[in-house]
């Protein structure tokens, strides 16, 4: 069966408009139609086009392309099989979670990035670094969480593209996306750590310098999850492309795209719910983590405080504190306004499970196999 038969009669033929048995308008030839079998195989019957098709005539770069494959069996074959293959596996996310033996090689749609370091690096010295730095600026704490977060928090569970493998935040686009206005400043802080941790990539120091920021946050004695082996993309990578950080606080949202949102990050209500009380409500503008230490304050003081909104995405309470549009909806939402009282009744239960919904963020694009998790994690 010659495959090329598509390119051929759209090449060969003269088409014309006219309107098929649906009321539609179809093209169909002005001579003596080719043929196609039937819908049930027992016969044949004139073939069609549509407008999408003969489109594909009047654009000369598509048309090109229609001549390259009538006259081309095997570009054809290589193109479609390129095709399929993107169609079939674009929401698989990175090729590392493809598997088998006839998995190809990774292809520019999975935005690939270099493999897996064999060794983990000093991540003792890092955080014994990491730690240095937050003792010589009180921003930093605040500064190295946001960080950590907002390059995280572009992973999508749709499609597994995004979160902080690559530190694709320290490019553009992603460096210009609304909330990372001041990412330069935070990466600026780790520079040094860097300087003296060359064989630590990017990844790997901005989600453990967000885990000891947050760690300290919580009083400086909580152990986070973390696991190593993450690699850094090089300027031009275009694995941001069509990302976003998922929530900000900065921009009108309803109920329902926050939910969306947080169903898009992998999270659970409960969880995201359990994330924002590492918010600072006496800092205004958006998903500020505190560098004064957070606790289930939080919650006490969101749901017991009069609000009153004073610009499109943030309330104050006259008292100094402020609340972004994402914590205004979490009172406003019956569902999370209850997760809300239960943590603020129970700051034990609250700080394990803001730990754990820390460590899914953080850890949600690490695809890692029973013998890696044992390699590059718990170190």
């Amino acid at each position: 069966m010659n495959t090329r038969r598509y390119f051929h009669n759209l090449l060969n033929f003269d088409w014309e408009v006219a309107k098929g048995p649906g009321d539609h308008y179809q093209w169909h030839t002005n001579t003596t139609s080719p043929v196609a079998p039937s819908a049930d195989l027992k016969s044949t019957q004139n073939i069609m086009m549509l407008t999408s098709d003969i489109s594909l005539l009047n654009d000369p770069a598509y048309k090109l392309i229609v001549q390259e494959y009538a006259n081309d069996m095997a570009a054809y074959d290589n193109a479609f099989s390129h095709a399929w293959y993107k169609l079939t596996s674009r929401d698989m996310g990175p090729h590392s979670r493809c598997i088998g033996d006839l998995v190809p090689n990774p292809q520019p749609f999975q935005y690939p990035l270099p493999p897996t370091p064999s060794t983990v690096g000093n991540v003792g010295g890092v955080r014994k670094a990491v730690n240095a730095v937050m003792n010589s600026n009180e921003e930093a704490v605040a500064m190295l969480t946001k960080l950590a977060f907002n390059c995280a928090s572009t992973f999508r569970q749709t499609d597994f593209l995004g979160g902080c493998d690559g530190a694709r935040v320290r490019f553009e686009p992603e460096a210009g996306f609304l909330g990372n206005e001041d990412v330069n400043d935070a990466l600026e802080l780790l520079e040094s750590v860097k300087e003296m941790f060359e064989e630590v990539s990017y990844a790997d120091l901005i989600v453990l310098a967000g885990n000891e920021a947050v760690a300290r946050s919580l009083g400086g004695m909580e152990e986070m999850k973390f696991c190593a082996g993450r690699t850094d993309a090089v300027a031009g990578d275009k694995g941001s492309e069509y990302l976003k950080v998922a929530i900000t606080g900065l921009e009108v949202i309803g109920v329902e795209q926050l939910k969306d949102g947080v169903d898009v990050l992998g999270l659970t209500q409960r969880e995201f719910v359990a994330l924002s009380g590492g918010h600072d409500l006496e800092v205004e503008g958006g998903w500020s983590v505190g560098g004064r230490g957070i606790s289930h304050e939080y919650y006490k003081s969101l749901l017991n405080e009069e609000w009153e909104q004073i610009d499109p995405v943030t309330w104050a309470n006259g008292g100094g504190l402020y609340a972004s549009i994402v914590d205004v909806l979490i009172v406003q939402d019956s569902e999370m306004k209850a997760i809300a009282q239960e943590f603020a009744q129970d700051g034990t239960r609250w700080r394990e499970e803001f730990k754990s919904a820390w460590g899914k963020v953080m850890h949600a694009d690490v695809f890692y196999d029973a013998e890696m998790q044992e390699e590059m994690c718990g170190v």
